[in-house]
C-alpha cells in the first residue's frame, strides 16, 4: 500500500475513509510526505493507528495542523516518543487539552524547552500529574506563567518537588499559596 500512499495527491488522501486510515500500517503512515500529512482531515487523525505514531519523524509531525493535534487522542499522544514531544511547534502545544497533556510520558514531558512549557494553555496545564510535576525541570517550572501556576491541579501543586518551589518567583508562590489555600 506504500507504493499507492506515495503516489497520491493531497486530494486524494483528504477523501480515504476513516477505516482505510485505520487499517493503515505503520510502514504505510510512514511513507506519507508532509504534504500529505498537512491533508488529513480531522476526522481522520484520531484514526491513525497508535503503533503509526511513534514511527513518525520530527518533520512529519510538526506538519500537522494544530486542529488536527488537538484531535488526537490520548493513546496516540503517549506513542509519541521524547523525540517527536521535543519536536512540538508553540502553535500545537497549545491546543493540547488536559487530557493529552497528562498523556505525555513524563521522560517526555521533561523534554520540553522553557518557551514549549510555557506554550501550554492554561486548560491543558491543568493536566499535569503529580508525576509530570515532579520530573518538569527547575528551569521549565520557574519559567511558567502565573496564571499557568495558578491553573495547576492538586496534583500538579503536590508533585512539584522542594526545588522547583524554592526556585519560584514571588509572583508565582503568591499564585501557589492562593492555589493551596483553595484546595484545603
Amino acid at each position: 500500500m506504500s507504493t499507492i500512499i506515495t503516489g497520491s495527491t493531497t486530494a486524494a488522501i483528504a477523501l480515504l475513509s476513516t477505516d482505510f486510515i485505520a487499517s493503515m500500517t505503520t510502514e504505510d503512515i510512514a511513507a506519507f510526505n508532509t504534504a500529505q500529512l498537512v491533508a488529513l482531515t480531522t476526522t481522520q487523525v484520531p484514526h491513525l493507528s497508535v503503533e503509526s505514531m511513534d514511527a513518525l519523524t520530527s518533520a512529519q509531525l510538526k506538519a500537522f495542523e494544530s486542529v488536527d493535534v488537538a484531535k488526537l487522542t490520548t493513546d496516540q499522544i503517549a506513542a509519541l516518543n521524547a523525540v517527536n514531544i521535543a519536536g512540538l511547534t508553540s502553535s500545537q502545544i497549545t491546543v493540547l487539552s488536559s487530557d493529552q497533556v497528562a498523556a505525555i510520558e513524563t521522560a517526555d514531558l521533561a523534554v520540553l524547552t522553557t518557551s514549549q512549557i510555557a506554550s501550554i494553555s492554561t486548560a491543558g496545564i491543568v493536566g499535569l500529574t503529580f508525576g509530570q510535576a515532579g520530573a518538569l525541570p527547575l528551569s521549565r517550572v520557574a519559567n511558567m506563567t502565573t496564571a499557568q501556576v495558578a491553573a495547576l491541579s492538586t496534583a500538579g501543586v503536590a508533585g512539584l518537588t522542594v526545588e522547583n518551589v524554592y526556585g519560584l518567583t514571588s509572583a508565582q508562590i503568591k499564585v501557589l499559596n492562593s492555589v493551596l489555600v483553595a484546595a484545603l
